[in-house]
C-alpha cells in the first residue's frame, strides 16, 4: 500500500506533461512582456566587446573635433570654407566621399552654395543624406538636401539612428523611409556604387524584415541588423578636417580611400551612446555608418532570431532537462540547472560570432532556473511527506523498549561482570546510584569530564544527558579496557539518554524526519543483521521461499551441502534436488498440504554417504503472507558414528579372534612337535599377536578421537610432536635403508591440541609412507605457515607406489583401502580414517596427493603463536636419519 500512495504523488508522465506546459508558458511570457529585456541587452553587448577586430585600412573618417571648431568658428560653417574641404578631397584622388552633413537648406550666400555644388561635383563618388524628422512610429519628414546638390550627389540615403529604449544605439536598418522603407541607408547606397561585388551583397541583404505599414506618413524600417562594431570611439583612422583644409595631410594618406565626413565634437547632437562606449565615450554618427559600411562589406552585420523561435528552444531544452532531473542525483541537480541555464548563452555568443546571429537567451535560460526550484520543491516535498509517513507507519509495527531506565543499565552491568573483566562498577543518573563488585570511592562531578579518564584503576565518564548519567569501572584487564568502554558508549541504554543540543541539532522539518527514519531503520538493520547472523552462524540450513515458491532468503551452508542447487532456487528446484536422494519424496499431494494448508512434514535425504534430515514448515495464516522455510540438518556424523561403533564390535568379534584362535592351534602343535619346526611356529605366533593387538590400538584410538573435545586441549610444540614420530619410526626406517629427511625450520610452532593423539596421526601418515615405499627411497617431513601465520601444514612426501585416482577421495574414509596394494600390504585401513579424524577435531583439513608414482599427505592445522630464534644454535636444525 506504501508504494500505491507513493507512487500516486509521484511525477507520472501527465503531470510532467503539465509542468512542461507550464514552463513553456513562462517562456512565452517572458517573451510577450520583453521582462529579460535589459538583461539580454547587455549580454548583447558583451557578446560586441568580446567581438572586436581590426577596422579595415581603407576607410577614413574626416571629423569636425574641438580643434577646428575653435578654429574654423562656429558650426556651420561659411559653404565656401566646407567646399575647401570637399575641394582638398578632390586634390587627393579619394576614392569616395560619404557625407554626415546636412544641406536641406540655402545659406546666406548662393555663391558660397554654387562653390560647394562645384566641389563636390570634383570628386568621384559622393554620398549624402536624407533629413528625417518625427519619432518612429509616428508621423514623419522627410527633406533632401538642396537641388542641385542632389543632382551634384552619386546618391542618397537615410542617416537615422533608431536609439533603444535604454539610450544606446546597437540596431540599424538598411532600408526605411515614410511611408514605406524605399531608402537605402546611406552606407548601402555608397556600397552599391563603390563594391565591385555589390550585387551578390544586395540579393541576400542581411537583417529581420518588417511587416508593411499600413498608416500613411509613418516612418517604417526593413532589414534590420545589430551592428558589429569594431572597437571604440576613433578605431577608425581619424583626420581633422582642419588639417586637411590646411593641407597638413599626406595626399598619399587618403588616395584611394573611402571618406566618411561628420561631426566628431560633442554638443552637436550627432554623438550617440552604442555597446562599446564604457571602454572610452559615446561614438559619433558618422563612425556609426563607418562601421555599418565595413560590415555590410564583410558580411558580419548581425541580424536578430525571431523572439518566437525561443520558444522551440524552450521545447527541446525544457524536457532534456527533466530527463536529467529524474535521473540524477540530488547533488548534482543545482550543477545541471547552471549549466543548462548557462547553454543558451554559450549558444548565443556562438551564433552572433560564427553565424552573425542575435538570439536572446533569458527567455530560455530563467525557466530552466524555474524547473530546477520548482522540481526541488516538489521532490523535497515528496520526500517529506514520504518520511513522516513511513515514520508514522513504522512506529505502530517497530515495539522499542524505553532503554533509559536505570534499572536496565544496572542489569548490564551485574550480567557483564560475571562474563568480561569487571571487578567492579558505580553509575548515577537522575538522582539514583546503582553499584556492584568492587567499591568504587566517590568523586567530585567537577572532576568528571564527558570522555573516559583512568586514574587508581578507575575509568570514570559523565554523559551529556539530562539525568547527569556518570559511569565508573574497575577493569581488571587493561587491554581490553578500551574496547569495554567503548561497548558502554555504544549500548542503547546509555545512547537514548543523550539528547543533541539545540544550538547543534536540526531546525529543518525535513532533516529531523530524517534523522527519526534513521533511528527507526538502523534498529531494523539491527534486527536484519541479528537475524542473519544466526541463519549465516547456525549449524543447520535454511531456506525460505513465499507461496508462489520464490525463493525469499537462505544460509550459505545449504548450497554448500546441495552443490547442484541454483543461485535462486525455486521451491520445485530444492524438492527436484531432494527427491533424488530422499528416502521418503515430498508428493504432490504433500507439496499441496503444505503450500495450501501450512502442513508440516519431514524427509531423510542421502547423498554420497552424508545424510540429512529436512524439516518443511510454513509461517502466516493467509495464503498471502505464509512463508514456507525448509531447515536441514547434518546427521551424517552422528549415523556414521553408530556405523562405526556397530563395526568395531563386529571386527573385535570376528576379525580379532580369527588371528588369536590361529595362534592357539599353533600353540597346540608347537607342544606335540619336537622338530626344529618349532621355531618357525613360534614366530607365526609372534607376528599374528602383534598385529592383533595393532588392529586392537588402532580402534581403541579411533574411537577415542570420536570423542575428543577443544575443551581438553593442551599448549604444545608443534617441533617435539614431529620429533618425537621420526625417532619412533627411526628403527624400522633404517631397517629397509629408507631415509627420512627434515628440513630446516626457524621458528617453534605452538597449537592447542592433544600430543598424543597429533602424534599418533603423524606416526600413521609417515609409517605409511615407509610401508608403501621401496627399500633405498627417501621420506620428506616439512612444515609450512601460511594464511599469515594462522596455518601451519605438515607435509609428508614419499616415492612409493602411489595411490589411484579413483580412490584418492575415499582414503582416509574407515576401511577404505586401495585394492592395488590391498593384498601386498596388510592394514584394515583405520590408519588414515584416524589421521583425518585427528586433524579435523583439532579444526584442520588433510588432503592426499599422487601422481602415479609417490604419495603427499598434507595436514593443516591452526596455529596458536609461532616463536622464532635469533640463535642459530636454538634452532631447529634439518634432520635426516638414514
Amino acid at each position: 500500500m506504501a508504494s500505491v500512495r507513493a507512487a500516486s504523488r509521484g511525477i507520472t508522465v501527465y503531470s510532467l506533461a503539465a509542468f512542461l506546459c507550464l514552463l513553456l508558458l513562462l517562456t512565452w511570457t517572458l517573451i510577450w512582456s520583453s521582462a529579460t529585456l535589459k538583461v539580454d541587452r547587455l549580454i548583447h553587448d558583451r557578446w560586441v566587446s568580446l567581438s572586436l577586430r581590426e577596422p579595415p585600412s581603407d576607410i577614413v573618417v574626416a571629423g569636425i573635433d574641438p580643434e577646428s571648431l575653435s578654429a574654423l568658428g562656429r558650426w556651420p560653417w561659411p559653404r565656401n570654407i566646407q567646399a575647401l574641404l570637399f575641394e582638398r578631397l578632390a586634390d587627393m584622388q579619394v576614392k569616395a566621399v560619404v557625407v554626415d552633413l546636412i544641406y536641406t537648406e540655402r545659406s546666406d550666400s548662393q555663391a558660397n552654395d554654387q562653390k560647394l555644388v562645384d566641389a563636390i561635383e570634383r570628386l568621384p563618388m559622393v554620398f549624402l543624406p536624407v533629413l528625417t524628422e518625427g519619432t518612429q512610429g509616428n508621423s514623419f519628414t522627410e527633406k533632401l538636401p538642396l537641388p542641385q546638390l542632389s543632382r551634384a550627389a552619386t546618391d542618397l540615403g537615410h542617416i537615422n539612428l533608431p536609439i533603444d529604449s535604454d539610450g544606446i544605439v546597437r540596431r540599424f536598418h538598411l532600408k526605411a523611409g515614410s511611408p514605406s522603407p524605399h531608402w537605402s541607408a546611406m552606407a548601402l547606397a555608397a556600397l552599391e556604387h563603390i563594391e565591385p561585388n555589390a550585387d551578390d551583397i544586395l540579393r541576400s541583404l542581411p537583417g529581420r524584415r518588417s511587416p508593411s505599414a499600413t498608416a500613411q506618413m509613418v516612418w517604417q524600417g526593413d532589414y534590420e541588423v545589430h551592428i558589429p562594431f569594431y572597437g571604440p570611439r576613433e578605431s577608425f583612422r581619424t583626420l581633422s578636417v582642419l588639417n586637411i583644409i590646411n593641407g597638413r595631410v599626406d595626399p598619399e594618406a587618403l588616395k584611394d580611400k573611402i571618406v566618411f565626413v561628420g561631426m566628431l565634437s560633442t554638443g552637436l547632437n550627432d554623438i550617440v551612446p552604442s555597446p562599446v562606449s564604457a571602454r572610452n565615450q559615446s561614438i559619433p554618427g558618422v563612425e556609426v555608418h563607418a562601421n555599418v559600411y565595413a560590415a555590410l562589406r564583410d558580411k558580419s552585420l548581425i541580424t536578430a532570431i525571431d523572439l518566437r523561435w525561443n520558444l522551440l528552444w524552450g521545447a527541446v531544452l525544457l524536457p532534456l532537462m527533466m530527463l536529467l532531473y529524474s535521473r540524477a542525483r540530488m547533488q548534482w541537480l543545482l550543477l545541471l540547472a547552471v549549466g543548462g541555464a548557462l547553454l543558451p548563452i554559450f549558444v548565443s555568443f556562438l551564433l552572433y560570432r560564427f553565424s552573425q546571429l542575435w538570439f536572446a537567451p533569458l527567455s530560455v535560460s530563467v525557466p530552466v532556473l524555474v524547473s530546477y526550484l520548482l522540481w526541488s520543491w516538489n521532490r523535497l516535498d515528496f520526500i517529506n511527506r514520504f518520511i513522516e509517513r513511513e515514520t508514522l507507519d513504522m512506529s505502530a509495527q517497530v515495539q522499542r523498549t524505553d532503554y533509559t531506565h536505570n534499572t536496565l543499565l544496572a542489569e548490564f552491568f551485574e550480567t557483564a561482570s560475571k562474563h568480561l573483566p569487571i571487578k567492579g562498577w558505580r553509575f548515577s543518573a537522575k538522582g539514583e546510584e546503582f553499584s556492584g563488585g568492587e567499591a568504587i570511592a566517590e568523586r567530585d562531578e567537577i572532576d568528571i569530564h564527558e570522555q573516559w579518564l583512568h586514574a587508581n584503576g578507575v575509568y570514570r565518564k559523565r554523559y551529556p544527558t539530562p539525568g547527569r548519567l556518570s559511569i565508573s569501572l574497575i577493569v581488571d584487564s587493561p587491554y581490553v579496557a578500551g574496547e569495554i568502554t567503548d561497548y558502554v558508549d555504544s549500548l542503547a541504554r546509555v545512547q537514548e539518554r543523550i539528547e543533541p543540543s539545540r544550538l547543534s541539532g536540526s531546525i529543518e522539518r525535513l532533516q529531523s524526519n530524517a534523522v527519526k527514519l534513521s533511528d527507526q531503520m538502523e534498529w531494523l538493520r539491527s534486527v536484519q543483521k541479528f537475524s542473519e547472523t544466526i541463519m549465516a552462524g547456525s549449524s543447520a540450513g535454511f531456506m525460505v521461499w513465499n507461496s508462489a515458491g520464490e525463493l525469499i532468503n537462505s544460509n550459505i551452508k545449504i548450497y554448500s551441502w546441495f552443490p547442484d542447487l541454483p543461485s535462486e532456487a525455486l521451491l520445485c528446484d530444492f524438492l527436484e534436488v531432494v527427491g533424488k536422494g530422499a528416502v521418503d519424496t515430498v508428493d504432490e499431494e504433500r507439496l499441496a498440504r503444505l503450500v495450501l494448508h501450512g502442513e508440516s512434514s519431514r524427509v531423510t535425504f542421502t547423498q554420497d554417504e552424508q545424510e540429512y534430515v529436512i524439516s518443511f514448515d510454513t509461517v502466516g495464516e493467509h495464503l498471502k503472507d505464509r512463508l514456507i522455510c525448509a531447515s536441514v540438518i547434518d546427521v551424517t556424523d552422528i549415523r556414521s558414528v553408530e556405523r562405526a561403533r556397530s563395526e568395531m564390535v563386529e571386527y573385535l568379534s570376528h576379525d580379532l579372534r580369527s588371528p588369536l584362535i590361529s595362534s592357539m592351534y599353533l600353540l597346540e602343535d608347537l607342544e606335540t612337535s619336537l622338530s626344529n619346526d618349532g621355531v618357525e611356529a613360534t614366530e607365526k605366533v609372534q607376528l599374528n599377536i602383534k598385529r592383533s593387538l595393532t588392529m586392537m590400538d588402532d580402534l581403541l584410538q579411533v574411537a577415542k578421537a570420536d570423542t575428543l573435545s577443544a575443551e581438553n586441549f593442551d599448549e604444545l610444540l608443534l617441533n617435539d610432536v614431529l620429533d618425537n614420530a621420526m625417532d619412533q619410526l627411526a628403527p624400522q626406517a633404517q631397517s629397509r635403508s629408507i631415509a627420512l629427511e627434515q628440513p630446516d625450520s626457524q621458528c617453534e610452532v605452538w597449537l592447542d591440541g592433544d600430543p598424543g593423539l597429533l602424534e599418533r596421526a603423524v606416526v600413521n601418515v609417515i609409517g605409511n609412507a615407509i610401508k608403501y615405499s621401496e627399500d633405498g627411497k627417501r621420506v620428506v617431513v616439512a612444515m609450512e605457515l601460511s594464511d599469515n601465520e594462522q596455518m601451519v601444514t605438515v607435509s609428508v612426501q614419499d616415492e612409493g607406489v602411489g595411490i589411484d585416482s579413483a580412490i584418492i577421495g575415499d582414503i582416509f574414509k574407515r576401511f577404505k583401502r586401495d585394492a592395488r596394494v590391498a593384498k601386498q600390504f596388510k592394514g584394515i585401513g583405520l590408519g588414515l580414517a584416524l589421521v583425518a579424524k585427528v586433524v579435523s577435531q583439532h579444526g584442520g583439513s588433510v588432503e592426499a596427493e599422487s601422481e602415479g608414482q609417490g604419495t603427499c599427505i598434507k595436514m593443516r592445522l591452526p596455529i596458536k603463536f609461532v616463536e622464532y630464534s635469533l640463535d642459530e644454535q636454538a634452532a631447529s636444525v634439518g634432520r635426516s636419519i638414514q
